[in-house]
């Protein structure tokens, strides 16, 4: 009796999977995590962001000038790094959900 194992079709079955099951859930969870970072964002500098990019890997942009200034900082005065403590607030929580 002979036996033969491919793994080709091992791994055309986990592509199938991948786009069939994984992807859709990928694509929204990244979507919700971009509003949420987007809706503290809004929360805590009075602005919202720009959100664009593709479906599972959206970006999260602060256009306003106003935001930026103060983020950056003038001469003789230091920044306000508000955009930091929002992102790392944000992988905290994300954090604390996997947990």
């Amino acid at each position: 009796m002979r036996v033969n194992i491919s793994t080709r079709s091992l791994a055309g079955l986990a592509r199938r999977l991948r786009v069939a099951a994984l992807e859709p859930h990928t694509e929204a969870a990244a979507t919700r995590g971009a509003q949420e970072l987007g809706q503290m964002i809004a929360g805590e500098t009075g602005v919202r962001p720009q959100i664009s990019g593709p479906a599972r890997r959206p970006i999260v942009r602060v256009r306003d000038e106003a935001v930026l200034a103060r983020v950056r900082g003038q001469e003789g005065v230091e920044g306000d790094p508000v955009l930091d403590r929002i992102r790392l607030d944000f992988e905290r929580r994300k954090r604390g959900r996997r947990a």
